[in-house]
């Protein structure tokens, strides 16, 4: 049969919370990992807006942190809305993560409705009901700066059930906001990948260059043969470092029309920088390889080197961008651009927007993680770079 009250429910919104006191109770370790159910209790010594937390085999577990119990108890009073919870893992002996998910009945629609009464939380309530009606409006960045802004007033002051209800609630949105947005941006990235060309391969045995948006002749052929002169220096660059420099222009020259490169270390990719125009990418040309070639001769060349195939490379670096994680910073000053940083594990970069446009790609291989020495006292401890 079907459970005709559960259907007067919609899913509201997602919060991460706590289950807290589990030291007074013994249902701790039987509710990490698993779903928990939800009673108000009224009765209780402490708090009469307190929710029990309970296993589904019945046992407590402890109770919802007394600032949600505070909006949550009278809204579940009032039969407005429901609560469904899955318990994480322990992190300290008095907590359990818990991810609570409310839902809704038609009578949330009393909460979303302006308050016409004369009354100074009434005017709170009606900001929030005026967020509410414009989200769709803001960006996730605009909204978390409101909400911090706001934070002092929603813990210090008896505002409205409700109006806390709605507090809470903007933080899950604006959590689903940045990851709508961090996927907006990856496919973004990628779609400015795929939309680039890439040029003929050149450079050493140990470094590749491959030009990206080559309009001229130089993005053509087949690759540039390495010469002996160029594979020595290279090879003997611990010493010879100046000799390489001097070989960058012929053994690298800049082609007509790149937009920028793709620098390969033994093989393997090393970093991607592309610009908006040609005229940026012959600026920083010699710069992209350079820093290729120290790496070049920190690394050990593998035994057999990857494929350096252009369209190979572009796979690699496609299917890294597809695992990428892609964060909204702010607006760069200067330019206007939008900042948005990218971590993909092994590499770390950003892009920069301005109106929609990407103005500059760069990924590079993500700085090795600085791990402090604590053997020494700490006016003398040493930085080790693994």
């Amino acid at each position: 049969m079907i459970d005709q009250r559960r259907e007067l429910f919609e899913r509201f919104g997602r919060l991460d919370t706590w289950i807290v006191g589990l030291q007074y109770y013994d249902g701790a370790s039987a509710a990490a990992n698993q779903d928990v159910v939800f009673e108000r209790d009224p009765d209780n010594p402490f708090d009469s807006n307190a929710i029990a937390v309970f296993t589904t085999a019945g046992t407590q577990v402890g109770h919802l942190p007394r600032y949600d119990a505070e909006y949550f108890s009278p809204l579940i009073l009032q039969g407005v809305i429901a609560l469904k919870g899955h318990a994480g893992e322990s992190e300290r002996g008095d907590r359990l993560p818990l991810a609570l998910e409310v839902f809704a009945t038609s009578k949330v629609s009393e909460v979303l409705v302006r308050d016409p009464r004369d009354d100074w939380r009434a005017i709170y309530h009606n900001v929030f009901i005026d967020i509410w009606e414009r989200l769709p409006d803001y960006r996730s960045a605009t909204l978390r700066e409101f909400r911090d802004r706001f934070r002092p007033l929603a813990h210090d002051q008896p505002l409205f059930p409700k109006t806390q209800f709605l507090y809470r609630m903007l933080k899950a949105h604006i959590a689903d906001l940045e990851e709508q947005e961090r996927q907006r941006l990856r496919e973004q990235v990628l779609a400015s990948v795929k939309a680039m060309d890439f040029g003929r391969v050149m450079g050493w045995p140990e470094l590749t260059v491959i030009p990206l948006d080559a309009d001229g002749d130089a993005s053509q052929g087949e690759p540039t043969p390495p010469d002996a002169e160029a594979v020595t220096a290279l090879a003997q660059a611990r010493d010879q470092l100046p000799d390489v420099l001097r070989l960058l222009p012929s053994r690298c020259p800049y082609p007509t029309g790149a937009r920028g490169a793709v620098v390969l270390v033994h093989g393997a990719w090393h970093s991607l920088d592309w610009f908006d125009s040609a005229e940026c990418a012959q600026v920083y040309w010699y710069q992209m390889i350079l820093s290729g070639i120290e790496n070049a001769l920190r690394q050990t060349p593998p035994a057999s080197p990857p494929d350096t195939d252009p369209e190979a490379v572009k796979v690699r670096i496609l299917e890294a961008l597809q695992r990428a994680e892609c964060t909204l910073t702010g607006t760069e000053e200067g330019d206007g651009g939008t900042r948005v940083d990218i971590a993909t594990g092994d590499r770390a970069g950003h892009a920069l927007y301005r109106n929609g446009n990407l103005l500059r790609l760069n990924l590079r291989e993500a700085e090795p993680e600085i791990v402090y020495d604590d053997d020494q006292p700490r006016h003398v401890r040493r930085m080790i770079r693994e």
